[in-house]
């Protein structure tokens, strides 16, 4: 009785390379059902399909309600300061050195009020929140979003 003949190493072959792609095609249906895992370009386009540029603030509120996104942060007294660099923002009211900042080359200002939107998170491959800053105009409308990760992990 032979044990390896090429039947039985065809199909332990198939096995072996089906349980190497089960990982892989986890991953890609996770990435394309749970756009929070995807860039922070993908989060902010995922973003913008649900709040246009231009939406009126109120508007907006609106929108995060029915997203079931949280607002954990509102500047009223200034827009965000964006790293042009990094992409990362932050609020402007809370620059001790405001206009030491914006005479950079990669910051600049943008909006006079600005809201911090948690959007959720998840938990593959590191435990990340994913937030967005949203940056309005004197008209209250929508001018910028710019996607923020905290991740927890080593």
């Amino acid at each position: 009785m032979k044990i390896l003949n090429s039947k039985n190493i065809k199909k332990v072959m198939c096995i072996i390379g089906i349980l190497v792609l089960i990982p892989f095609v986890t991953l890609f249906f996770y990435f394309i059902f749970v756009p929070l895992g995807r860039t922070d370009k993908g989060v902010q386009k995922y973003v913008l399909r649900r709040v246009p540029i231009g939406t009126d603030y109120k508007e907006v509120l609106n929108i995060i309600e029915q997203q079931s996104w949280r607002i954990t942060d509102v500047d009223n007294d200034g827009g965000l300061l964006i790293n042009e660099t990094y992409y990362t923002a932050s609020f402007a009211s809370y620059s001790t050195d405001l206009e030491r900042f914006v005479k950079q080359p990669n910051i600049r200002l943008s909006g006079v009020k600005a809201v911090l939107v948690r959007l959720g998170e998840f938990y593959i491959p590191a435990p990340t929140v994913v937030y967005a800053y949203m940056a309005f105009d004197e008209n209250d409308q929508l001018l910028e979003v710019v996607i923020r990760r905290d991740v927890d992990g080593p």
